[in-house]
């Protein structure tokens, strides 16, 4: 083993303690005196140009485009295009998502209403059936039904425009597996 004098376990740390010491003082030296090395970049070759196979033409001079046509309500976030009378004939389908018996069964119906100022009558006929139009229209929102006693339909919808889509709730879809009135969805159009 071997053995060290006493005073050369001292030197050793203090020379790597003035090594460390040392460097700091050059970086910061050379930081304050801005000699360090400067990195030096190979300038790269400039790319050729490529003819372009797709030439465009030149942009027409705005005086020769066609005028902005004018905004309406609806492209500025307004109301959405109400018809001014809903009164004609409507065709759409419907589709039965309660009871779980029924799920999934759909069919087509017409509906030919009438609108008073807001008051709505008509006929209605559907794949199961049909009856004469009892109910309201105002803004966008529409209600409407058909036949009574317990063995009706009600509509409740909103129509945007042509269309009409909503909910429906309605007669027994099936007696003995699902005593219980039938509710879906529906859809629709003017014609």
């Amino acid at each position: 083993m071997m053995k060290f004098k006493p005073g050369f376990v001292f030197i050793v740390p203090l020379i790597i303690a003035l090594l460390i010491v040392g460097g700091g003082l050059y970086g910061v030296y050379t930081i304050f005196s801005d000699k360090s090395p400067k990195a030096t970049s190979s300038a790269s070759p400039s790319p050729s140009s490529v003819h372009n196979p797709f030439p465009q033409s030149t942009p027409a001079p705005v005086s020769s485009l066609p005028p902005e046509q004018p905004k309406t309500p609806q492209d500025q976030g307004g109301p959405i295009e109400q018809p001014s009378n809903i009164t004609g004939k409507w065709l759409g389908r419907y589709t039965v998502s309660n009871p779980q018996a029924c799920n999934g069964e759909s069919g087509g119906w017409t509906a030919n209403l009438v609108d008073n100022n807001g008051k709505l009558s008509g006929s209605f006929e559907s794949d199961g059936g049909g009856g004469n139009i009892s109910g309201s229209y105002a803004g966008s929102q529409v209600n409407w039904s058909v036949g009574g006693g317990g063995g009706g339909i009600s509509f409740t919808g909103s129509i945007s425009g042509n269309t009409v889509s909503g909910s429906f709730q309605g007669q027994v879809c099936d007696p003995k597996e699902a005593p219980q009135a039938t509710s879906g969805g529906f859809f629709g159009g003017k014609q």
